[in-house]
């Protein structure tokens, strides 16, 4: 009996081997049938003569967009200018044809914005709630943004420009000389998301309560890390007590606590307006002179985006401003043509003091547009889904409803637009030269183009003319030019710029010694304005 149960143990434990060995064996098979059943199934893009339309595989059970960096020079080489991806079990058109991008943004208005923007999931839902970037529709869209927009405008910049050239100069005079410094970790966001406080709540919020937007805003970043963890993409996910979901509400709860203790503050004579809108707009709402509603202003919704609209310019406007810095440490001779524009025409003035450097430096300009070709902040635009029945696309019928987003570095590196799309040449933005409409990418196109794009712009332009007049440029470590980031979100450019050593131009000047560069990038983070108060 015992010599009969060891033989029957021994026979069920082989058909267990067999059966696992079996289904290791055609896993893979059973695997590529289901994904190619999906593609026929859920893939039904065809052009006019019946050709299908190429694209990736599903990679499930998340797809693509789980992923931290987005490569897309590949994927257009390999399928060409139009092809899709997959946010789990749906196919996401991906587009880096001029001509396609022009068609698709003619009706902006209308496209259709989730609140989960389809490929960012639950999280990002809680974090915006209903806000200008989920709005769809000519009168929603003007509802929304209409009340910001003066904020936004050209005269609003300029009003900002003396902030923005204080902040810049007091993180240029924090700077180590002398050794190769990472700008990311020296705090080079921090002068735009400084200038963009100012712009919103003003000067007396700035100086009193920056260390707490600072914190509010890493709570957010918190959040916002956990977009690429893919079971954020479950229709219920956001009733689940999940890690991502707690931070998403306490950074809400934060963010509606915070919003109303400054209002608070100011209603009883504690702080002041000052330049900021956030005040302004808060006594409209009680009144009820505008559309919008308070919630929308405090809580999730409008200042909510705005608050994540910070951290995403921060960090397009220090992408573009850190890699135009490497491009000039790189390029040399290029770096001493544009200082001597700085220096001709500016003569030591502060370049905050010009309303106009895009035209007055207009060498530089060409720099700063060919870096932003060549190291878009954005390598993927966020998705917008179409709502005709049929769109044309590149001669692609796409069905209504459809995810489409902008493959811009693809786009930016096309050589049918752009002639040796891997060479550093300013001059293909020379007066006079013309680019196909569409093949330029950096802020959106049609009526819902970023609204901040000039602040970003200002930004760039002031930082690296107050770097050149001051610094001479030469990367850390040559190996660095091509570093990827491990963190962050799928939309965001893959790189990471280079170490920058920085040579001061007056030799008279004392090189700093790196034990003081720590308490040096320290007082920058407290900035002299937050000094001034604390005394």
């Amino acid at each position: 009996m015992k010599h009969y149960t060891m033989v029957m143990g021994d026979t069920y434990n082989s058909s267990q081997v067999f059966i696992v060995t079996i289904l290791l064996l055609f896993f893979p098979v059973f695997y590529k049938i289901l994904q190619l059943c999906l593609v026929y199934l859920r893939v039904p893009v065809k052009s006019s003569d019946g050709r299908r339309l190429s694209g990736e595989l599903p990679n499930l059970p998340w797809g693509h967009f789980n992923q931290v960096n987005f490569f897309g020079r590949p994927l257009s080489k390999k399928h060409g200018s139009i092809y899709y991806l997959w946010n789990c079990l749906t196919p996401v058109i991906i587009l880096a044809d001029a001509k396609a991008i022009r068609a698709f943004y003619s009706d902006h208005y209308s496209h259709q914005r989730e609140p989960d923007f389809t490929c960012l999931g639950a999280v990002f839902k809680d974090i915006l709630g209903n806000c200008l970037a989920t709005s769809h529709g000519r009168d929603e869209v003007k509802r929304c943004r209409g009340p910001f927009e003066k904020y936004f405008s050209s005269e609003a910049v300029y009003k900002t420009l003396k902030v923005l050239g204080r902040e810049c100069k007091s993180f240029v005079e924090s700077l180590p000389v002398g050794k190769p410094v990472d700008l990311q970790t020296a705090g080079l966001a921090d002068v735009t998301l400084r200038a963009l406080v100012h712009v919103v709540y003003g000067e007396d919020v700035l100086c009193t309560h920056f260390h707490r937007i600072l914190q509010l805003s890493n709570l957010l970043q918190g959040a916002v890390d956990m977009l690429n963890v893919g079971e954020t993409r479950l229709p219920f996910y956001s009733l689940l007590p999940t890690k991502a979901n707690q931070k998403a509400r306490r950074f809400n709860e934060a963010w509606d606590e915070f919003n109303r203790f400054l209002f608070k503050e100011y209603e009883e004579g504690r702080l002041s307006a000052g330049d900021g809108f956030f005040f302004g707009m808060m006594e409209q709402l009680k009144t009820h002179a505008l559309e919008i509603d308070e919630r929308e202003v405090c809580g999730k919704g409008h200042l909510s985006y705005y608050n994540a609209q910070n951290n995403r310019a921060c960090c397009k406007v220090f992408a573009a401003t850190s890699f135009a810095l490497a491009d000039l440490a790189q390029h040399k001779n290029i770096q001493d043509k544009v200082r001597r524009e700085i220096d001709a025409i500016l003569q030591g003035s502060d370049p905050s003091s010009h309303a106009d450097l895009e035209k007055k430096l207009p060498y530089m300009e060409m720099v700063l547009k060919e870096s932003a070709r060549m190291h878009p902040a954005l390598a993927l635009s966020l998705p917008e889904k179409t709502v005709k029945q049929v769109t044309d696309l590149g001669g692609y019928q796409i069905p209504k409803g459809t995810p489409v987003c902008v493959d811009t570095h693809s786009l930016n590196f096309s050589e049918d637009y752009w002639e040796n799309p891997d060479k550093f040449d300013p001059e293909r933005f020379a007066n006079g030269t013309k680019q196909v409409p569409g093949s330029f990418f950096r802020f959106g196109m049609g009526p819902r183009k970023c609204l901040g794009y000039r602040y970003a712009m200002a930004i760039n332009r002031v930082v690296v003319a107050s770097f050149l007049q001051k610094f001479s440029l030469e990367l850390g470590q040559p190996s660095d030019l091509i570093r990827v980031k491990e963190t962050g979100l799928f939309f965001f450019t893959p790189y990471l710029s280079p170490k920058i050593i920085f040579t001061s131009r007056n030799e008279k000047q004392t090189l700093i010694q790196p034990s003081s560069s720590g308490l040096m990038l320290e007082n920058y983070r407290k900035s002299p304005v937050d000094k001034v108060v604390k005394k």
